[in-house]
């Protein structure tokens, strides 16, 4: 049985939920390039939402003259780091041992739920927003502050899985 087998048996629930967003999740000899390309172009789609949101609930705290407005400014840079680390761990070789496929696939699994969660933070309280409803602002951006950041760490973390060759 090969690593990636292996590996993929061990961790078939998050296999199959990354299949099943990405329609290719292999860390194969064969399909990883493909898997990994896949994978950088959902998480960065999924961020280039997130900062959409983002730009529309600035929009209306500018409208509001609210004090919010540095803070998500910076919770924007911040996902624009997140969108560059990501693109630009371009691929390289995937360590073929299952112990560095099963951390991969737990870090590919933090990076897009931090990324989903984010986005769909952002979504409800820019809807939020818009029907003028009572939100905790300062709250939810620091909860989507916190998912950025663990993002980036889990990208760090699997930057240096794959380097480690």
């Amino acid at each position: 049985m090969s690593d990636w087998n292996l590996a993929s048996k061990r961790n078939s629930l998050d296999v199959a939920r990354l299949s099943k967003l990405l329609k290719v999740y292999d860390y194969s000899t064969k399909r990883s390039k493909e898997t990994d390309e896949a994978f950088r172009n959902y998480a960065t789609n999924l961020l280039t939402k997130l900062k959409n949101d983002l730009t529309g609930i600035m929009e209306i705290a500018y409208r509001e003259k609210d004090d919010i407005k540095q803070n998500i400014k910076r919770l924007r840079d911040d996902v624009d780091v997140a969108m560059g680390d990501i693109k630009i761990t371009d691929f390289w070789k995937f360590p073929e041992s299952a112990d560095s496929l099963d951390k991969i696939i737990k870090s590919d699994l933090r990076i897009i739920s931090n990324a989903e969660g984010s986005k769909n933070l952002a979504s409800t309280l820019y809807s939020q927003l818009l029907n003028s409803q009572a939100v905790e602002v300062e709250r939810k951006l620091q909860e989507i502050k916190k998912m950025v950041n663990d993002l980036r760490v889990a990208n760090i973390d699997r930057r240096e899985l794959i380097k480690a060759r």
